[in-house]
């Protein structure tokens, strides 16, 4: 976290490829992505050289957004879900999926 700290510039670019590319010619000093993202194209580009620094900088709340008309909806969507992560079963989705979107070929 010491780099933030010292860091007098911030550059923002359109795409993964540019952010990674920035970072290999050594023009910036740390990227920031989502995981998932940084992850997939990392394997998907055979790109050994990049890790991920761990703790991640933040964890982000997921949103389920329903069109009004199934306002009704909603409390089952609570329980289910509540249900899901007091088994532990959301994390298993949640890391499933992550794991297909950063095998992707």
């Amino acid at each position: 976290m010491r780099y933030m700290e010292e860091s007098k510039q911030v550059m923002q670019v359109m795409s993964t490829q540019q952010l990674i590319e920035l970072l290999r010619m050594k023009r910036i000093d740390f990227a920031i992505t989502s995981y998932v993202d940084g992850m997939q194209f990392l394997n998907k580009n055979l790109i050994t050289d990049i890790q991920p620094m761990q703790p991640n900088l933040a964890n982000h709340n997921l949103y389920i957004y329903l069109n009004k008309r199934y306002a009704s909806l909603v409390p089952m969507f609570d329980d289910k879900i509540k249900q899901l992560h007091l088994s532990g079963k959301l994390d298993l989705m949640i890391r499933a999926a992550e794991d297909q979107v950063m095998n992707f070929d």
